[in-house]
């Protein structure tokens, strides 16, 4: 098993492996893709302990800055902040539909084949399940949130 390098990570995203199940894909900085048979709250959630993040503080704290109660940032380090994206559907209760990409890494919006899809600067396209709209205000949430004291 491969050890995950997660201050090289710039995207996580949720997927179906027939076998395994709900699975994570983690892209990295270079654009290697990686497939870990964790779910994406275990994933999200080793990441936070790697940088020594609280995420209930966190999402207390950057939720009150920014105003909002739902899909807070995690903000690990001055150069790793994670937005919540819908990447897929749920089967089922417990599925996890959000990816998270580093705002950093982010460098726009593409809309092929009638969806709309997040362009990473490795080059990486993420498929969204939502509109580009309602993820624009979460990117900015986390281009405030870059500027913010820590």
């Amino acid at each position: 098993m491969k050890r995950i390098e997660y201050d090289k990570i710039v995207a996580m995203q949720p997927v179906y492996i027939k076998g395994s199940g709900d699975c994570t894909q983690i892209i990295y900085e270079n654009g290697n893709l990686h497939l870990t048979q964790r779910n994406i709250k275990t994933c999200i959630t080793a990441m936070a302990d790697y940088y020594c993040v609280n995420m209930q503080a966190n999402r207390r704290v950057y939720g009150k800055t920014l105003n909002i109660a739902n899909k807070v940032p995690y903000v690990f380090s001055d150069k790793r902040i994670m937005v919540q994206y819908k990447s897929r559907v749920p089967i089922c209760k417990k599925d996890g539909a959000s990816g998270y990409f580093d705002v950093h890494y982010f460098d726009g919006f593409v809309e092929e084949d009638g969806g709309g899809y997040i362009l990473l600067k490795n080059g990486h396209k993420l498929k969204l399940e939502q509109k580009i709209e309602s993820c624009k205000k979460y990117v900015n949430y986390g281009e405030l949130l870059k500027y913010e004291k820590r």
